[in-house]
């Protein structure tokens, strides 16, 4: 069951050297932890991953927003039944959002192919713990494709616009 935060609790920081962080007036008390998913939603678009928890306190969070440069996690194309693995990256600092990197170059991928959670990002070694992602969770769709060596790069156009969401759901991972 998804923890709710309403308008009210979510606080947008002011950019600390260009991060892409907002707050919440929630935490520990209320079962958010770090590496929780984060789901936002803009009008007229789908729930859609909009970063995870980076840090707890008793009563609030900060969440990296999957626009960040350091952000990176896990995530999958879906194209016809076929999912391809590659790692999601905030580009947020370079003048775009959101790219996928690490597709294998056989990956049958196309522009409007919808990006969702891998769910391994726990397993990968990256700087955040995020073993309490889920996987599928909607992100984007492909927006455009390159070519890299063995690799395809896609870039991602976002399903909810980090900067534009004004209240946020906390997905409470529970270990069965």
């Amino acid at each position: 069951e998804p923890l709710e935060v309403t308008r009210r609790e979510v606080a947008v920081r002011s950019p600390d050297a260009g991060r892409r962080v907002i707050t919440i007036a929630r935490g520990s008390d209320d079962e958010v932890q770090v590496g929780m998913a984060v789901i936002g939603q803009t009008p007229g678009g789908p729930a859609a991953l909009i970063g995870i928890v980076e840090s707890v306190t008793q009563r609030s969070a900060a969440i990296l927003l999957i626009t960040d440069i350091s952000s990176q996690i896990s995530a999958r194309t879906l194209h016809e039944q076929r999912a391809s693995l590659g790692l999601l990256s905030g580009q947020w600092q370079r003048g775009s959002r959101l790219q996928l990197s690490q597709i294998d170059r056989s990956a049958p991928v196309t522009i409007g192919d919808p990006v969702v959670t891998a769910g391994l990002t726990g397993n990968l070694g990256l700087p955040l713990d995020l073993a309490a992602v889920p996987a599928d969770i909607p992100i984007g769709s492909i927006d455009s494709i390159t070519t890299s060596g063995q690799n395809q790069v896609a870039e991602i156009r976002p399903f909810a616009d980090p900067d534009q969401v004004r209240y946020v759901w906390v997905i409470l991972s529970h270990d069965d």
